[in-house]
């Protein structure tokens, strides 16, 4: 801790989120002054309830995209372009439902699905700021007239993906169904935090 101190000053919201997770009040010691009686080791990243001390909220949904003749069924987690949230996606489970056996999973700005219905994620943490808040990325279920092109990952029935997809604003994670007129049931599980300075910047 006290290697790094210097480090954390410029980083607010871990800041914040550690002296939360430590109990520090407004008048008391700053963060580097536990080094001398903790060990150098603290994790703020690993308890799931701590996320809220750092601005991250988590989110789960489920949805149903139906079957259509001569279309793929499509699922997409959409981070809209007016958001200023980064969406990590730590879950996704092609659950199944009538001839959709095996899923692809894309990220990508991605062609504009003939969208069946919208819904939001539902907040998986009862202290923001009320049970049942809504996301900021909407879940949208549609199809499309071709499949992907680029699958980053094959889902079977019943598989699922925990490696983290992050979808900054303007940008949408596709999951589609392989085979056309297959129907899709998809449970996805997120988190959203706010975007920090120069954050957004590609190469």
């Amino acid at each position: 801790m006290a290697q790094i101190h210097n480090e954390l000053r410029r980083t607010g919201a871990l800041l914040r989120g550690i002296k939360n997770a430590l109990g520090v009040t407004d008048g008391e010691a700053g963060v580097e002054r536990f080094s001398e009686t903790l060990q150098p080791v603290f994790n703020i990243w690993d308890r799931p309830e701590w996320e809220i001390l750092r601005g991250e909220i988590l989110f789960s949904r489920s949805a149903l995209s139906g079957g259509v003749a001569l279309l793929f069924s499509s699922i997409e987690l959409v981070n809209p372009a007016t958001a200023n949230v980064l969406a990590v996606v730590t879950l996704v489970r092609n659950a199944g439902a009538g001839l959709s056996s095996v899923a692809e999973i894309q990220v990508d700005s991605g062609a504009a699905l003939g969208a069946v219905a919208t819904t939001r994620g539902i907040a998986r943490d009862s202290r923001y700021p009320q049970l049942g808040a809504v996301s900021q990325c909407t879940v949208v279920t549609g199809n499309l007239a071709a499949g992907a092109n680029l699958p980053q990952r094959f889902l079977d029935l019943a598989d699922q993906e925990e490696q983290g997809y992050i979808i900054h604003p303007g940008r949408k994670l596709f999951v589609l169904a392989v085979a056309a007129a297959a129907a899709l049931r998809v449970s996805l599980a997120w988190r959203e935090r706010p975007v920090f300075q120069g954050e957004l910047i590609r190469a």
